[in-house]
């Protein structure tokens, strides 16, 4: 491989990879069990959940959206379009997918917490869940260089 693509293809892959995992622990264990807080407490469990993924979440989406931008714009022409474009298309699905939709679903929450927002909410985001495994997937299936 190029020089420095394998640093930034592993990089990619890690933080793709760790972030589907954490989707699918999100998506199977955390928001369906929210409704089982739903009472007085909510608000703060909700903000603490809030302030705590974010320092998980934010740097390994924010590591994820630069590595696809540098393979697309630095590596495109020695890896081909798709291998690096699809990486990056994925990685701002879901970051500004999260940015612009999941956070105001959240912020919805907080002000108001339902039965209703939690499962719109779960249903939401299996979307996210199913971005990040076909992104997890196709990073793998193309290392392997299929396209």
């Amino acid at each position: 491989m190029i020089p420095g693509a394998d640093l930034i293809w592993s990089l990619h892959l890690g933080s793709t990879w760790f972030m589907t995992g954490l989707i699918w622990l999100i998506q199977v264990v955390h928001y369906p069990l929210m409704r089982y807080a739903l009472g007085p407490n909510f608000n703060e469990f909700h903000l603490e959940h809030s302030r705590r993924i974010t320092w998980v979440v934010l740097p390994m989406m924010s590591l994820e959206l630069m590595t696809g931008a540098i393979l697309f714009f630095n590596f495109q022409s020695y890896l081909g379009f798709w291998r690096c474009g699809l990486p990056l298309f994925f990685s701002t699905m879901t970051f500004f997918g999260t940015a612009l939709f999941f956070i105001p679903l959240h912020d919805q929450l907080q002000r108001g917490p339902s039965q209703n927002r939690i499962t719109r909410l779960v249903r939401a985001n299996r979307l996210r869940t199913l971005i990040w495994t076909v992104h997890s997937i196709f990073l793998i299936v193309s290392n392997g260089r299929v396209f």
